[in-house]
């Protein structure tokens, strides 16, 4: 999984401009209504109620997904069976929210470009950039469905912009999956792309997650998407053996008067080093990143 760093404040304001044309605010005071019923009693200020529920940070969005499903689950089946028509009405404001236009751009468009990412959060191996200001290449996934918590359909951090593969697979399912906005999420710690080698001596992806990363890796069939990518391992494996620590000194030593350093060469070898912060730019990012690492070429 890829972070996604919070979005700029000017961002935040024109999303909600945007949603704040498509509700009215009769379904505005009903989703409200709702919420207050559910969330934890000091949620709530008076101050923008409804608007607190669209642009409210991921932390709180956790926050009361968590109080919502260990606390009252009954009441949120109660409610979804008394607001019936409103939580149809607001989660079908969806598609509507995502085309709206600001400077001949889609909503959708311009929440992609805000998340600086041009692969998949969830598998970084499909790019999701966008092709011009109204064709995007990304689906938003609800992370919290709207099918089970319709009052989170236009919430901000609750869209993530991932490839329809992802999306599809991950679905309505209510498992504790790790969001990209979840600035608790140890991704160093708690997933890493590794190998073994077979009987054959060809190299066997692995890839070792804990906590709610595991439940995105197994739920998501990440591992069985990525098992094409073998050869990708086993060619880095080879580059690394034919470019060994001495075959580098000689190529250096071999090339009079260039004064080419060990950095050059391995640049020249494999790529430029891959950091944090470039993961979701680039299609398996990730991989090469921890794999080379492994064979402690950086």
């Amino acid at each position: 999984m890829i972070a996604i760093k919070d979005f700029s404040d000017q961002f935040i304001g024109i999303y909600y401009e945007a949603v704040d044309d498509v509700v009215s605010d009769t379904l505005k005071s009903t989703i409200v209504e709702i919420c207050k019923t559910l969330f934890p009693e000091d949620f709530f200020d008076g101050n923008e109620d409804f608007k607190k529920i669209v642009i409210m940070p991921f932390s709180e969005l956790k926050s009361c997904h968590t109080y919502v499903k260990n606390k009252k689950k009954k009441q949120l089946n109660d409610i979804k069976v008394k607001y019936k028509a409103d939580c149809k009405k607001f989660c079908g404001l969806y598609d509507k929210l995502i085309d709206k236009q600001k400077d001949n751009k889609k909503l959708n468009v311009r929440l992609v470009n805000e998340s600086n990412l041009l692969t998949c959060p969830y598998c970084n191996r499909d790019y999701i950039n966008s092709r011009g200001n109204k064709a995007s290449g990304a689906q938003l996934d609800h992370f919290y469905s709207k099918d089970q918590y319709p009052f989170f359909a236009l919430s901000l951090y609750n869209l993530v912009p991932v490839c329809g593969n992802c999306n599809r697979i991950k679905s309505r399912r209510d498992d504790d999956f790790a969001s990209p906005y979840d600035k608790t999420v140890d991704l160093f710690k708690d997933l890493k792309f590794s190998y073994t080698l077979s009987e054959t001596s060809s190299a066997v992806l692995k890839i070792n997650s804990a906590g709610a990363l595991k439940n995105n890796i197994d739920a998501m069939k990440i591992l069985e998407a990525y098992k094409i990518h073998d050869v990708d391992v086993q060619e880095l494996i080879d580059l690394e053996k034919s470019y060994s620590k001495i075959r580098k000194e000689e190529l250096i030593d071999g090339i009079e008067g260039l004064n080419l350093s060990d950095e050059f060469i391995k640049q020249c070898i494999f790529g430029k080093k891959i950091e944090a912060n470039e993961f979701g730019r680039r299609s398996l990012s990730r991989l090469k990143h921890d794999i080379l690492t492994e064979l402690k070429v950086w």
